[in-house]
């Protein structure tokens, strides 16, 4: 009967005459001057006055005094506090109420009421409908009150239950909700749900209980903390007149203790009998400050556990050395905060190895979480060298000398080392001394190998050049860098005077004759220059291939080039001896050589011969004219007077002579085609004159002639010599 009574009055309010639209939330409306804001339900119970709020806002560009007013009012209900008059200033807005009220025996139900705004700029108006509800007064509890807290932990499901009861006269359609600011997961273990919501009904008096399951996530990076924890709040919403009782919890989160590895630094690579450390980062992922469990174990390639080994903080294997730092295991980690410990490894003095180490960590208390990571060191032999060389003097190496090298090796590897020399090439014009030895070098440190010398030999030609080639290695063979010396042979210059001659000629002049040897080790030229102590007459007889200044009759010196090594070179010269000094004296002569190669270097020769003053030459009949017309024109008279009939016999047999030589050119002309013709020009008169001159020499050596004919015997040869001048 009583669950008829609560459908009835739920029936009734749609019998009023204005419960004729659906409610929205809220109600708007607006012109444009003006815009009112209403609630869409006001409930009302009996014998009790409700407030109704509405706003209003001055859209316009002015001021406005606004009216309000209620219409269309239902006689069960009581509107007081309007009309209301109001000013706004422009795009202002301000919430305004009124009260509603029910007497005690109005029936329970629904009916609108209009509200009514006017505004003083003109008779425009804004209407708005209030649904007002006459309810029965509803009575939920729940079993607590305030807010409750609850201890959970962290990764599961907490199932929370509360109880309610409906200590109301009537029926009650319950409607349940949860709202929480978390974003954990819940749900409802409930008859009826939809949603997020669950819906029960209770008559009077009953009691029920509303049950909650909530998804507790797992401490993520040291949150939530301990201690801290989401709050959830239960509503129930009364079906009878839409009255809210709600109940609020605390989820409070346990301690958890959990630690994490968050970075290793890579394998270690060190030197032999070299130490270094290697970071590894762990924090505390609890949500409570902890002290943090660090070990090592010694472990082999496979990730097995070396016999003979536990759980440490140092131990030693296969000379290896292997230490925690930077632990600090009785200080606390506050939840989330990092700390960056560091094994250290000593790696023994080998070129090769490895060792693996396993390490392990967690928090006090929470040993059913320990997390560990395996890490390694290598020795890695690192071999390398810097090579610099310093050479001094082998550019200009003369025979027979010898320059050093010195050769410096920078141990750049990450252990000592052992350094060696190889000979690769030798140029053939040198010989080359080179350490047999080796060097031990110190990383990071240079040595120096003893030098290398080299000699060139006595027969190297000059200008010869070329490389020594030489390796240095490791002492394993192992090639670091070839260095090249680059040797150049000197010029040797070097000349010398052979098989000198000093005499003087038929012509008075003292004669020179010498022989220039190259004993250097260049093919080289020569300038040679004559020099005299007095001004007088000289000059070289130039050999082939010399070179002369151009238009010199007489040259004092002339250049000749490319001599071999070892050639012979003769030089010859003349200098006329003064013959017109007052006193007696010596003539001295110098015959310069200078190499073209070194213009500086000389070689002198000096040669001399003594001279008598003017006083002191024999007397020399003065010499006769070159011509003398006179005395040929007498001479020639006085052999017409005493051999006229000679000279014509001569004269005769001349002209026989000479026609006869005439006659044989021209036969040897006809004979030889294409030729010239011979002149007969002077020179073969002269030709027939010392002929026809043998032939009176015959002649008169066979007479006996008396002294008429010797002096023109005399005459003739006069003559004739005067003839062979002209």
């Amino acid at each position: 009967m009583r669950r008829w009574l609560v459908l009835a009055l739920f029936i009734l309010p749609s019998l009023f005459p204005m419960a004729i639209a659906s409610v929205d939330s809220q109600a708007r409306e607006s012109n444009e001057l003006m815009s009112l804001h209403t609630p869409s339900e006001v409930i009302v119970h009996r014998g009790e006055l409700s407030e109704v709020f509405f706003t209003t806002h001055n859209i316009a560009d002015s001021v406005q005094t606004f009216t309000a007013n209620v219409e269309n009012v239902s006689s069960d209900l009581t509107v007081t506090g309007l009309p209301l008059n109001y000013t706004l200033v422009e795009n202002h807005l301000q919430q305004f109420k009124f009260n509603v009220s029910t007497g005690n025996n109005s029936p329970y139900g629904s009916a609108f009421i209009t509200i009514n705004i006017t505004t003083d700029l003109d008779s425009s108006f804004v209407l708005s409908q209030v649904l007002v509800t006459i309810a029965p007064q509803s009575n939920l509890s729940f079993g607590v009150s305030g807010v409750s807290s609850f201890t959970v932990d962290a990764g599961t499901r907490t199932s929370v239950a509360v109880n309610i009861t409906n200590n109301a006269l009537l029926d009650d359609n319950i409607t349940y909700d949860i709202y929480s600011a978390s974003s954990m997961n819940w749900g409802w273990t409930m008859n009826q749900t939809s949603g997020n919501n669950a819906f029960e009904t209770l008559v009077p008096g009953q009691l029920s209980y509303v049950f909650v399951w909530i998804d507790i996530p797992e401490i993520i990076d040291g949150a939530p903390l301990q201690g801290s924890g989401p709050q959830f709040t239960l509503k129930a919403v009364s079906g009878l007149d839409r009255e809210l009782s709600q109940w609020s919890f605390n989820l409070i989160f346990d301690s958890y203790r959990n630690a994490s590895i968050d970075f290793a630094e890579p394998n270690l690579e060190l030197a032999p009998g070299d130490d270094g450390r290697l970071e590894i980062t762990l924090r505390n992922t609890g949500n409570v400050d902890s002290r943090m469990n660090l070990a090592m174990q010694a472990i082999d390639e496979n990730g097995d556990t070396l016999s003979g080994f536990t759980k440490s903080d140092r131990f030693e294997s296969d000379g290896w050395t292997v230490a925690l730092f930077n632990g600090l295991e009785d200080q606390y980690l506050a939840p989330n905060e990092s700390r960056t410990i560091d094994i250290g490894f000593q790696s023994p003095l080998q070129n090769s190895g490895s060792i693996n180490v396993r390490f392990f960590v967690f928090a006090l208390g929470a040993y059913e979480r320990t997390y560990s990571i395996d890490v390694a060191a290598t020795i890695l032999w690192e071999r390398a060298g810097e090579v610099s060389l310093s050479t001094s003097g082998c550019q200009y190496l003369l025979p027979l000398q010898s320059c050093s090298s010195a050769v410096t090796v920078t141990n750049l590897g990450n252990a000592i080392d052992y350094y060696s020399l190889e000979l690769l090439s030798v140029p053939e014009f040198v010989n080359v001394s080179v350490p047999t030895t080796g060097i031990e070098i110190v990383n990071g440190f240079d040595n120096i190998f003893p030098d290398i010398v080299i000699t060139a030999k006595n027969d190297s030609v000059a200008f010869d050049n070329d490389d020594v080639q030489i390796a240095v290695n490791f002492l394993n063979g192992e090639q670091i860098e070839i260095i090249k010396i680059p040797v150049k042979i000197a010029p040797v210059i070097n000349w010398s005077f052979e098989n000198v001659t000093e005499e003087i000629d038929s012509k008075g002049r003292l004669s020179l004759a010498m022989t220039l040897r190259n004993n250097g080790n260049a093919i080289d030229g020569l300038i040679i220059q004559l020099q005299s102590s007095h001004s007088t007459e000289m000059a070289f007889i130039p050999p082939f291939a010399a070179i002369v200044e151009e238009g010199v009759e007489n040259p004092r010196s002339f250049e000749i080039n490319d001599i071999p090594v070892g050639a012979n070179f003769t030089l010859r010269a003349w200098i006329e001896i003064p013959s017109d000094q007052q006193a007696n004296g010596t003539i001295w002569v110098n015959t310069t050589v200078r190499s073209k190669f070194s213009p500086e270097i000389e070689f002198l020769h000096t040669s001399h011969s003594d001279y008598l003053g003017t006083p002191w030459q024999p007397v020399i009949a003065e010499a006769e004219p070159l011509i003398d017309f006179a005395a040929i024109m007498s001479t020639t008279w006085e052999v017409l007077k005493a051999w006229s009939f000679v000279i014509m016999g001569i004269f005769i047999a001349s002209m026989i002579l000479l026609k006869a030589n005439t006659d044989r050119i021209s036969r040897k002309a006809e004979q030889a085609r294409n030729q010239n013709k011979r002149v007969i020009g002077w020179s073969d008169f002269l030709n027939q004159l010392s002929s026809l001159k043998l032939h009176l020499h015959y002649t008169f050596k066979k007479s006996i002639l008396n002294r008429h004919f010797l002096h023109g015997r005399v005459l003739v040869n006069r003559q004739l010599s005067l003839w062979s001048q002209l």
